[in-house]
């Protein structure tokens, strides 16, 4: 009887944690955003700052990062198999970012956005001041807010559903619908207006990614697969099946040399490549020494699985007390892992997370124990594999050509075994790490743009916490993100955020209409 009580408890417990919304355990997405192309000045600002700086090829983009195109520049964002480019002047942040729900916040400027597939259930919205624009379908769509304030939303291929005021109504494959910047707010729809050169250049890249050669070795929802093609070639090797190797690359290169380490919530330390195709290569799959050159190993595709993103596949070594040759004071190293060496997750994961986090890499990755401590990884011998820098300047933007050490074998082998993070305190410049650092003013949105609210069927979830006040609970948590339990109670404790300048609609007030057609 005692026994069954106890049950009955823990049950209580858990349908109680369940209708209060609370999750038992969430993990990190399994995608992310990709900043693929960056031209003229771009701006980028953390959810978790207050601050704007350069914006970094490759970097990664999630819940509340914003991003300001200026005149004059343009910039490119993919997430899976979908782009997301930003004409001059555009102003966006992101809302939601993850495995169900893409919500972009867009204050002003132009939009283009190639959805090419969206799931059942998922849901992808932009959200504008005075409309909330949920594309329904697969296709092409452009949206514009004019300097009066009146948005422009024209599908040249899918379907929307716009939502002005209470009513929502379908845009359809060559149509272009009009909202004012009214109250009450007026629309109608037309026929959409002839192609620009701001078109023909999204179609053109468009045109590019319908014919990638790699999606027959990758997943066409890797982030970065659309680069592969232009920088590489592929082979089939009997030891590890489809291997791309970089071309234009020297002798002595090696995977994470290239690059600088930033702090990205809720992942954690997270490599930054400077290569243009560095993304896929060093997020997904695994790295092989094959005569006498490096190759990346993608492992196999693994059918309904979307495939998850990594911070960085690297293991790390060192320390204060390790003392490389070239380096003075402690050490931070790290090296590539290996073809079917597994992942473990430095971050809060469930065990379902650590098994298709490897999935595609690990064979009979349901066997594996990936709390098991391991020291025997393949590329730990490989010569000119492993990089280091100074525990000072590690995460500092640092680790660029001419900063990073390649390490010795000797040396390496007298380096601690940190794991899959490296045991430092993230710092404030840590967010904001670039590959080249801000000379004079960062360009900014103009502040009528910034003070803008938006209209949003879906309610978004609350901004990050300010890194301010998660600061001194990281310091003591060994280079991990912090956990669930620990971020609740910082919440509590710390002074609410301001919230975003989000108006939600009360959906069971919508009502479905037909617009006015304008001819």
């Amino acid at each position: 009887m005692k026994v069954e009580r106890l049950r009955i408890y823990a049950f209580a417990c858990l349908l109680a944690t369940t209708s209060l919304g609370l999750p038992l355990l969430a993990d990190p997405p399994a995608r992310v955003g990709r900043l693929s192309l960056l031209s003229g000045s771009v701006s980028f600002r953390s959810g978790s700052l207050d601050e704007w700086s350069p914006a970094s090829l490759n970097y990664p983009v999630t819940l509340g990062d914003s991003l300001w195109a200026g005149e004059d520049s343009k910039a490119e964002i993919h997430i899976g198999s979908s782009a997301i480019r930003l004409a001059p002047s555009t102003d966006i942040s992101f809302l939601n970012l993850d495995d169900q729900t893409v919500q972009i916040q867009l204050l002003g400027g132009s939009l283009d956005i190639r959805l090419r597939h969206l799931s059942k259930g998922n849901a992808f919205e932009i959200d504008v001041p005075n409309a909330s624009v949920s594309l329904v379908a697969a296709g092409t769509y452009r949206i514009d807010i004019r300097d009066n304030g009146d948005t422009f939303v024209t599908v040249r291929q899918g379907e929307t559903e716009v939502t002005a005021g209470l009513e929502a109504f379908a845009v359809v494959a060559g149509q272009s619908a009009q909202v004012s910047q009214t109250d009450p707010v007026s629309y109608s729809v037309r026929a959409a207006a002839p192609t620009d050169d701001w078109d023909e250049w999204c179609a053109a890249r468009d045109e590019k990614e319908d014919h990638i050669a790699s999606i027959q070795y990758v997943p066409a929802d890797v982030v970065g697969v659309e680069d592969l093609d232009q920088y590489g070639t592929w082979s089939t090797t009997a030891a590890y099946g489809p291997v791309w190797e970089p071309s234009g690359v020297a002798s002595d290169w090696a995977p994470y040399s290239d690059g600088n380490w930033a702090w990205v919530e809720p992942w954690g330390w997270t490599w930054v490549d400077y290569s243009p195709w560095g993304f896929a290569p060093f997020h997904y799959g695994r790295w092989a020494h094959i005569d006498n050159r490096w190759g990346w190993v993608p492992g196999r595709i693994v059918p309904h699985m979307r495939p998850v993103y990594a911070p960085a596949l690297v293991v790390f070594v060192g320390g204060d007390q390790w003392r490389p040759s070239g380096i003075a004071g402690g050490g931070i190293g790290w090296f590539p892992l290996g073809p079917r060496e597994a992942y473990v997750p430095p971050y809060q994961a469930t065990g379902t997370y650590e098994r298709n986090i490897n999935s595609a890499a690990v064979p009979n990755v349901g066997s594996i124990d990936f709390h098991r401590v391991q020291t025997d990884y393949a590329n730990r011998n490989v010569p000119g594999a492993a990089r280091a820098v100074t525990s000072q300047s590690f995460g500092k933007a640092q680790s660029s050509p001419g900063r990073t050490f390649p390490v010795s074998n000797g040396d390496l082998a007298k380096a601690p075994v940190m794991g899959m993070t490296a045991a430092v305190a993230p710092q404030r410049e840590s967010i904001t790490a670039q590959a080249t650092p801000a000379k004079g003013e960062v360009a900014r949105p103009p502040e009528r743009t910034e003070a803008r609210s938006v209209v949003a069927r879906l309610t978004p979830p609350p901004a990050p916490l300010p890194f301010a006040v998660r600061q001194k609970a990281l310091a003591a948590n060994g280079g991990r993100p912090l956990d669930q339990s620990t971020m609740k109670a910082i919440s509590k404790a710390s002074p609410p955020r301001q919230p975003a300048k989000v108006r939600v609609v009360n959906k069971r007030k919508i009502k479905k209409v037909k617009p006015p057609i304008v001819r």
